[in-house]
């Protein structure tokens, strides 16, 4: 049974063509029809191939699935009159059907240009009167009826029925994925205008109202951690993105787990609390300071196992356990809540794309659908694990293990014991930047960073305006938007290139997909900085760039 299903039940569009044109071939070979035998050991030839190839190349078995099946027709067709033949029309619609199920709808266009080559080979068979020489005049019958056309019509009507099915299918998952897309958008309008509204409301209240410095810094520290959290969400949904095409990585740097946790969970705690919940974090005692560990998937994992802990629990407590195993290969992570639960029938598919737990969504369940998706990928990129225990109307518990290795000189990391402290900046006097970006805005914000170190700094709205400024100032440095009018980013690196090819040019970018990176290093950028940036990732471009120049 196993056989069957793995090497004959997927391969049936291609196994019963072959086995009927086999049973012709030895008819052919026993009447000794040639040009039957020779276009049936093609046909058998190219049948044979795209089995072989079903494993290897999808697009390989559907060019020799064609091709098979061109050579059928083409034996029946040609030795029968061609064109001259009326039975030719069941043939070739035939075919049209049969091709459009076995190598799929979504070939169309391979199976119209498959179609006009055989008109075009009957149309040069009739017109060099090949016609009576080939012309076989085969009348075989069964219950008085044409064998070759009765099986033609049985199998267009069989491929149409398959067709229907599929077309049917995805049109049923058209529509799924349309409906989930359109909640997808929706929820992601509110997980994004909340830290939104966080930020604009600090805003203000710094802006309209007189508070103490205390007061000044809590409120600025949170609408750091808010905007860390929105670039999150943001993130979350480019990940997913990047694992689909297998293009997410993620290198495991040193890490201040306890920093990380802090800096992650800060919202979810503060929306617990006003929940009235009991929200506990507890450390492990063979947690060290460090660990070598996937940080961008850590962070991501913890986010979402607390959001949706914090999401559908209520009443009760929600606590996070961290610590290593015993061998210290791996980190462990518990989220346990008291929340709605989840059934036995759930529990697969918790894991889906958009899928989520209550479907009658209300506002106090909202959510993109995609947090537990993502984590499940990332932890299978990553080589751990994670199971879930739940009861429904008790909670749930989370448990995931990522691999991490100990760091053996264990101290705070310099980016993780100054986060909460005002930073040193950078003395950058003597260097020369130009700042080329549309948006006036992030320009005036570049302008303001750069200044703060004391570098020279001149400012372009576009691509041309900055050439223009290059060609009467010396720069060390241009710091330059992608998308901008008259002239791009990419267009106007590519410029630099050639009238100033040692300019150290960084991209500045919302637009850093890994592949959109690559076309960036390649049309002439030395680095490329992901928005939104920091201004300690900017000043560290800066340095390094003036160190390699010294």
């Amino acid at each position: 049974m196993n056989f069957y299903h793995k090497y004959i039940a997927p391969q049936l569009f291609i196994i019963i063509p072959l086995v009927i044109r086999v049973l012709f071939l030895m008819s052919d070979i026993h009447l000794g029809h040639t040009s039957r035998i020779i276009l049936g050991l093609m046909c058998v030839g190219c049948l044979s191939a795209a089995y072989v190839f079903y494993f290897k190349n999808k697009m390989v078995t559907t060019y020799l699935v064609l091709a098979g099946l061109v050579f059928f027709i083409l034996s029946l067709t040609l030795t029968n009159g061609g064109f001259a033949n009326a039975s030719t029309t069941i043939y070739m619609v035939g075919f049209a059907i049969f091709s459009l199920w076995t190598v799929g709808v979504d070939n169309a266009r391979l199976v119209f240009k498959a179609t006009l080559m055989m008109l075009g080979l009957l149309a040069i068979h009739y017109l060099t009167g090949s016609t009576d020489v080939m012309n076989l005049n085969d009348d075989k019958r069964v219950f008085g009826l044409p064998i070759r056309e009765t099986l033609a019509m049985l199998a267009s009507f069989t491929a149409l029925l398959f067709i229907a099915k599929d077309y049917s299918k995805k049109t049923r998952e058209l529509l799924d994925i349309n409906n989930k897309q359109e909640q997808f958008i929706s929820h992601m309008n509110h997980e994004m205008r909340n830290p939104l509204q966080g930020i604009k409301g600090v805003l203000d209240v710094l802006r309209n109202h007189k508070i103490s410095a205390d007061r000044y810094q809590f409120l600025l520290q949170n609408a750091i951690r808010t905007t860390e959290q929105l670039n999150d969400t943001i993130d979350g949904v480019l990940n997913l993105r990047q694992l689909r095409a297998g293009s997410f990585v993620d290198t495991p740097v040193p890490t201040n787990i306890r920093s990380v946790v802090d800096n992650v969970v800060f919202i979810y705690e503060e929306q617990a609390v006003q929940k009235g919940l009991n929200f506990q974090i507890n450390y492990h005692d063979n947690l060290p300071q460090q660990l070598f560990i996937a940080k961008k998937s850590f962070k991501i994992i913890l986010s979402n196992l607390t959001s949706n802990a914090v999401k559908y629990t209520n009443q009760g407590e929600i606590n996070i356990s961290i610590g290593l195993d015993e061998q210290h290969e791996h980190l462990e992570l518990h989220v346990q809540d008291t929340g709605i639960g989840i059934s036995a029938t759930q529990i697969d598919k918790i894991y889906d794309e958009y899928y989520q737990v209550q479907r009658n969504i209300t506002k106090e369940y909202q959510g993109t659908g995609l947090g537990l998706s993502i984590i499940k990928q990332l932890i299978n990129t990553l080589h751990g694990t994670i199971e879930v225990q739940s009861t429904k109307h008790i909670g749930s518990v989370f448990k995931a293990s990522l691999p991490c290795t100990l760091v053996a000189d264990s101290k705070p990391n310099e980016s993780d014991t100054n986060n909460h402290n005002t930073p040193i900046l950078p003395n950058l006097a003597g260097i020369s930047v130009l700042v080329v970006e549309d948006n006036f805005i992030n320009r005036a914000i570049l302008k303001e960073q750069l200044e703060a170190c004391s570098v020279n700094v001149k400012e372009a709205e576009n691509g041309e305006a900055a050439l223009e400024l290059l060609e009467e100032y010396h720069f060390d440095i241009v710091l330059s938007d992608i998308a901008m009018p008259k002239l791009d980013g990419v267009s106007l690196v590519k410029k630099i290139r050639h009238s100033h090819p040692s300019m150290q040019v960084i991209a500045i970018s919302g637009n850093t997909m890994p592949d959109e990176v690559r076309a960036y290093h390649k049309a002439g950028f030395n680095y490329v900085l992901s928005k939104p940036y920091s201004s300690e990732k900017l000043y560290d471009i800066i340095i390094k760039i003036r160190k390699r120049t010294i």
